[in-house]
Parts: C-alpha cells; sequence; structure tokens
C-alpha cells in the first residue's frame, strides 16, 4: 500500500502547478545593417496556452528590460522565448527564439529555482541552426520533490538515501510503470487509477 501511494504521489507531481517568476533581463542581438535606426525588442514567453510580454524598448540592439513576468507551470513544461521587433505599420518581426526544459533546469539546480540567471542562444526562426543573438533571464520561486521526470517516466533522485520515501528503485519503478500501464487498459474506464494500483499489489 505504501509503494502504490509513492506511485499517486510522483505522479500528482507530475502535474503540480505552480508559479514561476521570470525576470527577462537584457538581450544583445546581432546588428541588421539594413535597419540603421536598430530594432525594437520585446520579449513574449509562452507556456501551456499562457503568452506574457515584456515591454518593448526604441531602436537598440542592446534592450535592457529588467521585467518581472509571472506565469503558471509543471515540473514538464516548457517555455518559450521569442524576441521580436515591433513594427508601427506591419506586423511585427520576429527576431530570435530559444526554448528552455522547465524539468530539466530544475535537475541542473538541485531541484529548485531560486535567482537562477541563465543565458539563452537567440536562434533564427527561419534557420535554426543560426544565432543571431541571447537572451538573459532569472528564474525565481519554483522547488519541487526529490522525486522528478525523466523520459517522461517516475525515478527516484540520486540523492535520496535507503529509498527513505518509500519509492521503488529506478528500474523496478519503470518496470511497475510499464506493467501498470498495460494493466490498466483491461480495466473499466470508470475505475480509478488507485483501485487498478491496489488490484495489482
Amino acid at each position: 500500500m505504501s509503494d502504490s501511494r509513492s506511485q499517486l504521489h510522483s505522479l500528482g507531481s507530475l502535474t503540480m502547478k505552480s508559479q514561476l517568476q521570470i525576470v527577462v533581463i537584457s538581450a544583445k542581438l546581432k546588428e541588421n545593417k539594413k535597419n540603421w535606426f536598430g530594432p525594437s525588442p520585446y520579449v513574449e514567453v509562452t507556456v501551456d496556452g499562457q503568452s506574457k510580454k515584456a515591454e518593448k524598448c526604441n531602436n537598440t540592439n542592446s534592450p535592457k528590460w529588467k521585467q518581472s513576468l509571472t506565469v503558471i507551470v509543471t515540473p514538464t513544461s516548457k517555455l518559450y522565448f521569442r524576441v521580436w521587433s515591433h513594427q508601427t505599420l506591419k506586423s511585427d518581426v520576429l527576431l530570435g527564439t530559444a526554448a528552455l526544459h522547465v524539468h530539466e533546469t530544475l535537475k541542473s539546480n538541485n531541484m529548485k529555482l531560486e535567482e537562477v540567471v541563465m543565458t539563452l542562444q537567440l536562434l533564427n526562426d527561419t534557420e535554426p541552426t543560426e544565432t543571431v543573438g541571447d537572451l538573459s533571464v532569472c528564474l525565481d520561486g519554483l522547488q519541487v520533490e526529490a522525486e522528478v521526470v525523466t523520459n517522461g517516466e517516475i525515478s527516484c533522485s540520486e540523492s535520496t538515501s535507503q529509498n527513505d520515501d518509500g519509492c521503488r528503485p529506478k528500474d523496478e519503478a519503470r518496470s511497475r510503470c510499464r506493467t501498470l500501464s498495460s494493466f490498466s487498459s483491461t480495466l473499466p474506464a470508470c475505475m480509478p487509477p488507485c483501485f487498478a494500483m491496489m488490484l495489482m499489489d
């Protein structure tokens, strides 16, 4: 039963929603010799259907915002950053893009994001191999427990000693996840997952 509760806790952590504060600090953009005055850049952050924008800076390749944006994320979310140039008489021009996986960033920072400053390479949207500049951001206010998502599967953090939290070893947990998936497919759709795991135990 304790193993079932640990499994449920782990599965729940995958969809746990939390606030993440993103401070858009600055960017350095390649100069475009065709534009004498420089772009008027602003940043758009999108994640899980949300969209937040930083204010535009006028006529500069080295914009500085230091603007805070708050979004709701889960450990499996992916953040997308787009730097646009504001245009008065036509559609805004996309200057560069960057992406950031929340769970990979968490694993690189001991499962918590507290004033983590990152510099992201901005890539050309039409030619992804071309770097057009970089974007500096600060991530703050997100912390999760030791259980993390690895390739869509549940595993125990290496920092957990002797399975004190009741989590099974990694190989066994993966095997159990696959078995549960196969077993659940034979049950009525209305049966809650917790009952399926109880039957397996």
